[in-house]
């Protein structure tokens, strides 16, 4: 859990410039946290990989330069928001840009990396479009009612093989930070969208700026490959041939979302950061430093937990709830973890080997204290509390 003390020569992924800046390290921290597992002994027996970050100096991008895809299972991977009303409300509102802002609406969309097809679903509902889904980890069933005829689902990887699908609108959310290379997915789109003038790529990733700002140390996972900031997911789009429409951030501040179009100019780095990259290191090197005392505070608060015979239940089972129960998991101390995701539910977390129960076992367990993970979710949570009739002190991560 130390920062690197030198300067690591890898050349960045979307800029290929070699000033990076190392600034964030954490050893041995589960490489999945969208897959789960049936029994105990196989969540505790999950592959684990070791997170160094750095950033380019020029671009602004982040990457972990120690990321090995190899951990990484596409195709068991199996974790959904839509169970919540507040991810509902900004899938709605992002189907509405590309609607109503862009005219998707009886075109030919792609969506690459779907999932069980929602953003999609309601994207061909919202404009009678026509859909194609396109993900390695479909499940053999829907979880949710896929109702729009126009739409169909393909069990596989994303290649040059699926530009017959004559595209007006390619998406790809929350995938090209985690694959290898951002620069080959975006360039494989970009090819993909053929020689149709109006042709559009709408991209969404955790905002990386949000992210290390805020000091959400929580939100950095193995399986995060990269992290883009508006600038640096502009230029890799920019790189690989796109010119940007818009650029705007979603889901309080937590994601990026950018729209593209084809570029007939070359590829290139339009701009240099350079005036603006000395505020942003800092940003980061105060990140690694909050963690550090993040680690002191919490295991304080753990003693003193102990001392007073008190117990924490955790909700939230993503990569927040997955992160800290790595770290500080302790049955003694937080004896449960709840979530409203019936894909969670009844499995076992990666690292710590934590059951996940549904919120309702909380009604015959009433918990003193309860701390939820992410704080997005915090009026919905605490109002599935109330609806509990539970009267836990509630805490924040």
């Amino acid at each position: 859990m130390k920062v690197p003390t030198k300067t690591l020569e890898t050349a960045c992924p979307v800029c290929e410039s070699e000033r990076t800046h190392p600034f964030f390290q954490l050893e041995k921290m589960p490489a999945q946290d969208g897959v789960v597992y049936a029994s105990e002994k196989a969540a505790l027996n999950a592959p684990l990989g070791d997170i160094n970050l750095a950033a380019c100096s020029r671009c602004g991008f982040v990457g972990n330069l120690t990321h090995n895809s190899n951990l990484i299972k596409f195709t068991e991977y199996t974790y959904s928001k839509y169970h919540s009303q507040k991810y509902r409300s900004h899938v709605e509102k992002t189907v509405r840009i590309l609607t109503d802002k862009y005219s998707i609406k009886s075109k030919n969309v792609v969506d690459v990396g779907c999932g069980e097809g929602y953003f999609l679903n309601e994207l061909c509902k919202a404009g009678d479009n026509y859909g194609i889904g396109i993900d390695p980890s479909l499940p053999k069933t829907e979880k949710f009612p896929i109702i729009h005829p126009r739409l169909k689902l393909i069990k596989t990887y994303y290649s040059d093989e699926h530009a017959k699908y004559a595209s007006d609108l390619i998406c790809c959310r929350h995938v090209i930070d985690e694959l290898p290379s951002p620069k080959e997915i975006t360039q494989l789109m970009a090819r993909n969208l053929g020689e149709a003038e109006d042709g559009l790529i709408y991209i969404e990733v955790p905002n990386a700026l949000h992210t290390f700002s805020k000091k959400l140390i929580w939100n950095i996972g193995y399986a995060k490959r990269s992290w883009f900031t508006p600038t640096s997911l502009e230029a890799l789009l920019e790189i690989c041939g796109l010119q940007i429409l818009l650029t705007k951030t979603l889901f309080g501040d937590e994601y990026l979302g950018v729209v593209a179009r084809r570029s007939y100019a070359r590829g290139s780095l339009s701009t240099d950061i350079q005036e603006s990259m000395p505020s942003f290191l800092r940003i980061l090197d105060e990140f690694s430093e909050h963690l550090n005392r993040e680690i002191i505070r919490w295991n304080k608060k753990i003693e003193n937990l102990r001392l007073n015979g008190e117990q924490m239940v955790i909700w939230g089972a993503g990569m927040r709830g997955i992160n800290f129960l790595h770290l500080f998991g302790d049955k003694k101390i937080f004896p449960k973890i709840v979530d409203i995701s019936v894909d969670r539910q009844g499995s076992y977390l990666p690292g710590s080997g934590y059951f996940v129960n549904a919120p309702e076992d909380l009604q015959s367990f009433k918990p003193s204290r309860i701390l939820i993970t992410n704080s997005n979710y915090k009026e919905e949570i605490v109002n599935h509390i109330k609806d509990l009739s539970l009267t836990s002190k509630i805490e924040y991560l």
